[in-house]
């Protein structure tokens, strides 16, 4: 069941209305059993998995709690990891490593065909396993008291509105709206109204429409220019973003109806200053968890080591454990969205970006308040390099091989077909403009209120207009995954 979907409506439509006539005691217990059952619709099976994993969270959250040793804290803590880490990996990365494993064996004369079956990954499993770890690990460093209550924890973990592709939220911020009752409210069902109905426009009006002209250059760059591969870089750009965010929007607005506010997961990330302005605006659920449970302790256990073992002497301290902090990060966020080397390129690129902003900090600094004096416009100077070395990244992201990468990049450079150098200027426009609308929105108002103020004469044809689009386009066409589901 897509979340883009009329059945997806329906489902929604129909869970809201049965949630508002029960007590609400039962409330959580209910949403759990909806949120169960659409997790079934997709495979009942893997179903089974998402029920061991809660288990295993609500066991071990307690276990370590209540351990009476730090060592048998430890032992609770690195077990649950472990088999966290051992399940995602798995299904994550079994069919990458096999077929290479299976080649290497077969050189030899050994054969291992029989270890050859694909493996199906499981509806949102990068997801759902790191809120759970991340309930864990708050427990293990004493900033949270583990929930007595299995339902609320696998509320949590399997909340249907989320667990496809996001917010990875927190227990602390979460868990907490579960025990008061789940109060939704009429003002809860107008945002969510607009907060889904401008994350559906985004997606099936523009961003699939967009991915359609994407996916038909992508696919054979053989056969486009110069400038029309490069523009239709530039369009993934905007649509993986309207697509994500989309998504986002659909998925607070749900969550709102059953009045859970869950986190803000964009922040006009094309408007960033730096690489590191962009992780903090970009996929926020994500790079944030990356930064609080990997990042930080990375890098602080990384300058222990070194000022423990005085080497690199030469290096600031500091600097050093950031840059091999914040490679280790990359690379691992790269690995988290695929398996492919493309990924893991695209991760380390980022990786590099941040370690040479790292490095330049004091002199591009200096530089600025230098020309900040005689060009008052130099931050749209900063947001267009940093769009452009996004945009380099994307390239990665998008092309299914290392190879396919290096040869769009390659004919790019090439610089011909400028005769489509108009009607892409056209289309680009088009659909920065809507981009830019939907930022700005956003960024006067987190919560779609801006909307609600629109007085009524505009905004009742204006939902109209939008619901008539995202309708005719439901009906007459099968609904597009989102990009990030895959992950």
């Amino acid at each position: 069941m897509e979340v883009n979907s009329i059945k997806y409506l329906l489902f929604l439509i129909a869970v809201v209305l049965i949630y508002f006539i029960i007590p609400a005691k039962f409330r959580s217990i209910y949403l759990l059993i909806c949120s169960y059952a659409f997790y079934a619709y997709w495979s009942w099976k893997y179903l089974f998995l998402l029920v061991f994993f809660t288990i295993l969270i609500f066991l071990s959250g307690y276990g370590i709690y209540k351990a009476n040793s730090v060592k048998n804290k430890k032992y609770y803590f690195y077990l649950c990891l472990f088999i966290s880490v051992i399940i995602l990996c798995f299904f994550k990365y079994y069919n990458f490593f096999i077929d290479d494993v299976i080649s290497a064996y077969g050189k030899f004369g050994i054969n291992i065909n029989y270890l050859h079956f694909r493996i199906l990954l499981p509806l949102g499993i990068s997801y759902f396993i790191f809120q759970g770890l991340s309930y864990i690990l708050d427990i293990y460093r004493a900033q949270l008291k583990p929930e007595y209550s299995f339902t609320n924890v696998a509320l949590f973990i399997s909340f249907f509105p989320q667990i496809t592709a996001g917010p990875i939220e927190r227990a602390k911020n979460i868990l907490p709206k579960y025990k008061d009752s789940l109060k939704p409210s009429f003002n809860n069902i107008k945002i969510a109204f607009y907060l889904i109905s401008v994350g559906l426009f985004k997606k099936i009006v523009l961003g699939d429409n967009l991915g359609k002209i994407v996916n038909n250059i992508f696919d054979k760059p053989e056969f486009y220019t110069s400038i029309e591969l490069f523009m239709a870089l530039i369009l993934y750009s905007f649509q993986i973003y309207l697509d994500f965010s989309g998504y986002s929007n659909v998925a607070c607005g749900a969550a709102k109806l059953f009045g859970v506010d869950i986190m803000q997961n964009f922040r006009q990330p094309y408007f960033s200053k730096s690489i590191g302005e962009f992780w903090r605006r970009w996929h926020i659920s994500l790079s944030s968890w990356f930064r609080d449970y990997f990042f930080l302790p990375v890098t602080f256990s990384l300058i222990r080591f070194k000022m423990k073992l005085n080497i690199f002497r030469k290096l600031n301290t500091e600097r050093t454990g950031y840059i091999l902090g914040s490679l280790l990060t990359m690379f691992l966020i790269g690995i988290w969205h695929g398996s492919g080397l493309s990924f893991i390129i695209w991760g380390l690129l980022h990786g590099v970006y941040l370690s040479i902003s790292n490095i330049t900090d004091k002199p591009r600094k200096r530089l600025s308040r230098i020309f900040y004096k005689k060009n008052k416009n130099l931050s749209y100077i900063k947001i267009f390099i940093t769009y452009f070395l996004v945009l380099f990244g994307w390239l990665f992201f998008r092309s299914e091989s290392l190879s396919k990468a290096f040869y769009i990049f390659k004919k790019i450079t090439y610089l011909t077909g400028f005769e489509h150098l108009l009607s892409g200027f056209i289309l680009i426009s088009i659909s920065f403009l809507f981009l830019s609308l939907f930022d700005y929105i956003e960024s006067k108002s987190p919560d779609y209120n801006m909307i609600a103020e629109i007085p009524v004469s505009f905004k009742i044809p204006f939902m109209m207009f939008i619901w008539l689009l995202i309708i005719s386009m439901l009906l007459y066409s099968p609904p597009v995954p989102f990009v990030y589901t895959q992950f």
